[in-house]
């Protein structure tokens, strides 16, 4: 199940445009835009972006974002050794 929603969302990321800001999406962006603002949103914001919509800066967001990598969740891609946090 897993690998199954990592595999949609690597899909779904190269359906997507450009973030409204001009910025490229990656699958952190998109996980991120459907964890802390929605998940039915057709348009999804950059985390700079999302960062500066939830009044945090972009290291908090990219902290939470750590949490929720380290739980598991399918939102975002699976941490790995070279990401230094397991």
């Amino acid at each position: 199940m897993k690998k199954f929603g990592i595999a949609l969302l690597a899909v779904l990321l190269a359906l997507l445009p450009l973030a409204a800001c001009g910025n490229t999406l990656d699958t952190m962006d998109v996980g991120a835009h459907r964890k802390f603002i929605g998940k039915c949103d057709s348009e999804y914001l950059c985390r700079d972006c999302i960062a500066k919509h939830l009044g945090w800066t972009r290291e908090t967001l990219d902290a939470w974002i750590l949490k929720f990598r380290r739980n598991g969740c399918l939102l975002f891609p699976p941490l790995t050794d070279g990401d230094g946090c397991l």
